[in-house]
């Protein structure tokens, strides 16, 4: 690790390996697969003696990679930043938050760069814009970001100004944002 070639040559590995995974009987079994460095979300449609039968197979592949397994818990799992929901046959998500999470981001009495304290907030919005959510978890999330913005010396307008800016340049969310316009957004 350090090494600028280090990326490359860990996804050039991983994929040579998913070659090989992939041509395993069991594999037809995932509706989905897919990966984010070294987190890989399967959706796998069989039964529990498959899905470690799977496992097993997975560990035998390279000597140096070893796979674990996560399963759903009251039809909901976290992945990376989210939380998935199988509700009606279909996928709910939401952002989750690790236990060891802090609300902690560049103060406001900082000396910093404006640019570099706005960075967080710019980088949850973002977050919060692009993940598609029920409109319950849309605004927790946004109470949360706000929530974070007040706990770091912000007036939580910065969040809200922050979040029109981004919607009215992104073509797609200027019909939401108007709606927005009318609707008090509950807040702090």
């Amino acid at each position: 690790m350090g090494n600028p070639l280090s990326p490359l040559l860990a996804e050039i590995f991983m994929n040579n390996l998913e070659d090989i995974i992939s041509k395993h009987p069991l594999f037809k079994k995932c509706i989905y697969w897919h990966r984010y460095v070294d987190d890989i979300l399967v959706c796998f449609n069989g039964t529990y003696r498959q899905i470690d039968t799977f496992l097993q197979y997975l560990n035998t592949v390279h000597p140096n990679i070893k796979f674990t397994m996560e399963l759903e818990s009251n039809n909901s799992i976290n992945f990376l930043d989210l939380t998935l929901k199988k509700f009606n046959n279909r996928h709910q998500f939401s952002i989750y938050h690790k236990p060891s999470h802090t609300d902690i981001t560049i103060h406001s009495s900082s000396c910093h760069p404006y640019q570099h304290k706005m960075a967080a907030y710019n980088s949850m919005i973002h977050r919060l814009i692009n993940i598609p959510m029920c409109e319950d978890d849309f605004f927790k999330e946004l109470n949360f970001i706000k929530q974070v913005a007040v706990n770091n010396g912000f007036n939580p307008s910065i969040v809200t100004n922050i979040l029109k800016k981004k919607m009215y340049r992104n073509v797609f969310f200027r019909m939401v944002f108007k709606s927005l316009t009318n609707v008090v957004l509950p807040g702090l």
